[in-house]
């Protein structure tokens, strides 16, 4: 009687080697929920971005429609360049150059209310450190700011503030 050798590692038959079908059907599940998961995981970050355009093409719209309401009873006056350095030990200058939009329909001496409000800004911007204005975010804060002070200097005859330049040195 002749005995069989095994090799170690090795099955005696190749029908031992096969694969199971449960055990091909539990790898096959596995590599789809990999493959489900990975899909979902690159296709969020597009519907993220999509949303976020949605938003931006609407807020272009709102300014259009605003900016044609203020065409008919509007008029601009631009402030002179404003240079002044902001709080906190960096001691940052800021330059910031901007126009404010005046209703019409009432009377009053815009030179004076001009220099007025460039004083505001200028007494405002000392208090503002350089971490308060810094990004998108705190730019739009700053703008809203300055906007708020100055329709409160004109006892409200101010519809808008216009920054055209803000240089952070």
């Amino acid at each position: 009687m002749a005995v069989a050798r095994q090799t170690p590692g090795r099955p005696a038959d190749r029908q031992a080697s096969r694969a199971s079908p449960a055990g091909s059907a539990v790898a096959v599940l596995m590599v789809s929920v990999v493959a489900a998961a990975a899909g979902w995981g690159f296709g969020l970050p597009r519907a993220v971005v999509e949303d976020a355009r949605r938003k931006d093409d609407a807020a272009e719209v709102q300014p259009a429609k605003a900016a044609a309401g203020l065409a008919g009873s509007a008029a601009i006056r631009t402030l002179p360049p404003i240079v002044t350095g902001l709080a906190g030990p960096e001691r940052a200058w800021v330059r910031i150059e901007a126009s404010i939009v005046l209703d019409d329909g009432q009377e009053g001496d815009d030179a004076l209310l001009t220099a007025l409000i460039s004083q505001d800004i200028v007494a405002f911007l000392q208090t503002v450190s350089m971490a308060e204005v810094e990004g998108a975010r705190g730019f739009q804060h700053l703008r809203e700011d300055l906007g708020e002070r100055a329709r409160v200097r004109s006892g409200g005859r101010v519809r808008d503030l216009v920054i055209h330049t803000f240089v952070v040195e």
